[in-house]
């Protein structure tokens, strides 16, 4: 049994590592990465997740009122599907971005965190 769950704890850090699809893990106020993939981190600008624990993610947005609207949207409607962000590299540079995400609640019914995925879309 245990060995089972090793080796699909490995497929699945696997897949989640592999895919050029950015996973992310955040807080919702303040806004700050709590867990990301690879793919994530280099989308950004970085060589491995680590370097994003507990940034701000307003770091990377161009527009704040932008992540304002996002922000607010999970918040009233739980989920936001494809929203086309701008966004900016570690360097600066800009990039595009296809963002999902989901706001997940804890047992007190308020948000706990934001799971979402992002694909660069430059």
């Amino acid at each position: 049994m245990e060995e089972a769950l090793e080796i699909s704890e490995t497929q699945y850090r696997t897949l989640a590592e592999d895919l050029q699809i950015g996973l992310y893990r955040r807080s919702i106020n303040p806004g700050k990465i709590i867990e990301a993939n690879t793919a994530f981190a280099r989308i950004l600008g970085y060589d491995k997740a680590d370097d994003l624990i507990d940034e701000d993610v307003a770091k990377h947005h161009f527009d704040l009122e932008d992540l304002n609207d996002f922000t607010q949207k999970l918040q009233t409607k739980g989920a936001v599907k494809q929203e086309k962000l701008k966004l900016k590299r570690r360097d600066g540079s800009v990039l595009f971005c296809s963002v999902s995400a989901i706001a997940v609640k804890g047992a007190d019914g308020e948000i706990a965190f934001i799971d979402g995925i992002m694909q660069d879309i430059t």
